[in-house]
């Protein structure tokens, strides 16, 4: 078994790993946010100077949503920006609501990891049969599923990360930047 220092060494390289993956994801949801509103400008422009649109702008924007969600949700829970009710923990006692803290993101780990497996069986599924969407756009389907896998890997090492801050800090809840308290 491995000095603790050294363990702690090698988590501390994973969660700046981590981080700069979680950052990286981020901004290209922040690219597809940038993209999707120059498609959907330029089909507006269109309809009203040249009475024709873009064919392709609702799918673009339509998938946009979809990676953007996937994208950006590793970042937003590292930072404590995703949404959460905290009503109950506020009013628990500091170490028992350190607990339920705990055990949220136990869950939340085991969930995401789940989820991780499934999303790899459907990627691979959809790459093995060479499925194609076939919209405004045509295109290999598994390309739909390519974010689903990394967020949920970068969800599951964020909340076991969480965990281990937890451990690391005072036994009290956490105080994330949004509540809904």
């Amino acid at each position: 078994m491995a000095p603790i220092s050294v363990r702690g060494e090698a988590l501390s390289r994973v969660d700046g790993w981590t981080c700069r993956a979680e950052e990286i994801l981020a901004a290209v949801a922040c690219g597809l946010v940038l993209l999707m509103v120059l498609v959907i400008c330029a089909d507006v422009t269109l309809r009203a100077t040249m009475r024709s649109g873009l064919t392709s702008a609702s799918a673009v924007a339509e998938y946009s949503l979809y990676a953007i969600t996937f994208l950006a949700a590793p970042l937003l829970l590292r930072k404590g920006q995703h949404i959460r009710v905290d009503l109950v923990l506020r009013a628990m006692p500091p170490r028992a609501a350190w607990l339920l803290e705990w055990a949220v993101d136990a869950c939340g780990a085991a969930i995401s990891g789940l989820f991780l497996t499934s999303s790899v069986h459907v990627l691979v599924q959809s790459y093995s049969q060479s499925a194609m969407v076939m919209r405004e756009m045509m295109f290999p389907e598994w390309w739909l599923y390519i974010p689903m896998p990394i967020s949920l890997a970068l969800l599951t090492i964020e909340f076991l990360l969480r965990m281990r801050r937890l451990v690391q800090g005072e036994r009290q809840m956490r105080e994330e930047a949004t509540s809904a308290a």
